[in-house]
């Protein structure tokens, strides 16, 4: 800062991070964190400063990062501390596609709130596994091999029938073209429109399923996070 540069007020520091954190400048605050952290009187306050660094990672989507700080944390404490941290790390694993460690943190958290509810959180990420085998990969091969069932095996019949339809109509007017007139006007005329559509299509069905897949992880996300606040109905 202008007026610390020996970094001398720990807590000028955190005030300033502090604002950042509250106007969502969430990278400027992490910084400040840092810096309060090394200049922290005690562990108690180093852990904290840690704790809020994280916080303000995983507001800017930085879950490895986030994974990192956390690892760094002391295994014991007090419980409150511990909590936080089991939280946190459940989030961060979670963005970072660690679903296995994900789920051990939120049965930590879950246990040390006193939660019993556990069995529920475990059907929840049983979901999301499944989610993890929805592979885009997977649709952009079915389009090669036959063009529209990528997008279909996504769950858009629509762009599956049209890119069907187009690419089927152009293999037949390549076909027609070839037999009234030559292989090579075909080739010429109507194959680059066909090679067009059937690799946009192939292109189309792994984006579709991309999209699909981060719908769909984010909403099994928010289902977990509900059910950690609220609990079973």
């Amino acid at each position: 800062m202008l007026f610390d540069k020996d970094n001398e007020y720990p807590e000028a520091l955190i005030k300033v991070a502090d604002c950042h954190r509250k106007n969502g400048n969430y990278s400027l605050a992490a910084k400040f964190y840092d810096q309060a952290y090394f200049t922290a009187s005690s562990d108690s306050l180093q852990n904290e400063m840690i704790l809020q660094k994280v916080f303000c990672l995983l507001q800017a989507k930085q879950h490895k990062a986030a994974l990192a700080e956390l690892y760094h944390l002391p295994e014991e404490g007090i419980e409150a501390f511990l909590i936080r941290k089991n939280f946190y790390l459940g989030i961060a694993a979670f963005g970072s596609e660690k679903f296995e460690d994900s789920e051990k943190y939120f049965q930590n958290w879950l246990e040390g709130n006193g939660r019993t509810d556990t069995a529920a959180l475990a059907t929840l990420y049983d979901e999301n596994e499944k989610i993890s085998r929805f592979n885009p990969q997977t649709a952009k091969i079915m389009s090669a091999i036959f063009p529209g069932s990528g997008q279909i095996y996504a769950g858009d019949w629509r762009n599956g029938l049209n890119s069907l339809a187009i690419t089927g109509a152009l293999y037949y007017l390549f076909y027609v073209t070839a037999v009234d007139h030559t292989f090579y006007e075909s080739l010429l005329v109507i194959f680059p429109w066909f090679q067009r559509y059937y690799k946009g299509g192939r292109d189309s069905a792994f984006r579709i399923a991309a999209r699909k897949k981060a719908e769909r992880r984010a909403a099994k996300y928010r289902e977990i996070l509900q059910h950690l606040q609220w609990g079973t109905p």
